[in-house]
């Protein structure tokens, strides 16, 4: 699996077993992992998880959306541990006021967020300022142009009504990826409406920050794989510093 994000490709890859990089304040590290391209130890995996977590698991009616459940909270787990130098299962993960996930203990300064989509996963991982990703697969055939009133913007609508019909499926997930990813960094989940701020121009040129509370926080667009849209959203300046695949390979 070939990704690609700002200024950067998802060509190398990093086994669980593996030191995490170096991570500065002010950069982010954007890890992905395809669910249907590897078999993943989903045993070992769930025996990471809080009892919590493995109680969500059995919630799931249907064994495929468990099992990619169990995948994407163990793969999380073991990326972290890796950066606070802990164990996977000593972990306590909560839950912000709007559910974002944090580290409650040994943070270590690092902030994250994860997204998954079908059978794709990202995770971002920053130290010192608050991150946001959001993964969506591109359906053409859905009816999500139906939802444009309510996520663009009074000058993206302006934009957006001049694309010509096959190019606005694509383009209203790039919008929507990157305010989701916005409104996930900041943590206020849906108390700020997606169409009272605006993250492309009436031009339709990406913008580079959305402002709240005088504080501005820098989106990037990337393209995690075919049909699938991404985007990241990080308080202050951002720079995609790792941007690798995982594979299953030394889970421990």
């Amino acid at each position: 699996m070939t990704l690609r994000a700002p200024g950067h490709s998802f060509g190398g890859e990093w086994r669980g077993g593996a030191p995490a990089p170096p991570l500065d304040s002010g950069t982010v590290h954007l890890w992905a992992a395809d669910f249907g391209a590897h078999a993943w130890p989903i045993e070992r995996l769930r025996g990471v998880l809080s009892g919590e977590e493995r109680e969500r698991a059995a919630r799931f009616l249907a064994s495929a959306p468990a099992d990619r459940y169990v995948v994407a909270r163990g793969l999380l787990r073991h990326l972290l541990a890796r950066y606070v130098a802990t164990a996977p299962d000593e972990l306590e993960i909560g839950q912000g006021p709007f559910g974002k996930p944090v580290l409650r203990s040994r943070s270590a300064g690092i902030r994250f967020n994860l997204s998954h989509s079908e059978g794709l996963f990202v995770c971002a991982i920053a130290r010192d300022v608050e991150v946001g990703v959001d993964l969506e697969r591109v359906d053409s055939g859905s009816d999500v142009i139906e939802t444009a009133p309510v996520i663009l913007s009074a000058s993206e609508r302006c934009w957006f009504d001049r694309l010509a019909p096959a190019d606005r499926v694509l383009a209203l997930y790039r919008v929507w990826t990157r305010k989701e990813a916005f409104l996930k960094a900041a943590g206020v989940g849906l108390t700020i409406a997606p169409d009272t701020f605006s993250v492309v121009s009436a031009l339709g040129s990406d913008l580079p920050t959305v402002a709240l509370d005088g504080r501005a926080w820098a989106l990037h667009s990337f393209e995690p794989a075919e049909h699938h849209a991404g985007a990241i959203a990080c308080a202050g300046p951002v720079r995609v510093a790792v941007a690798r695949t995982l594979t299953p390979e030394r889970i421990e």
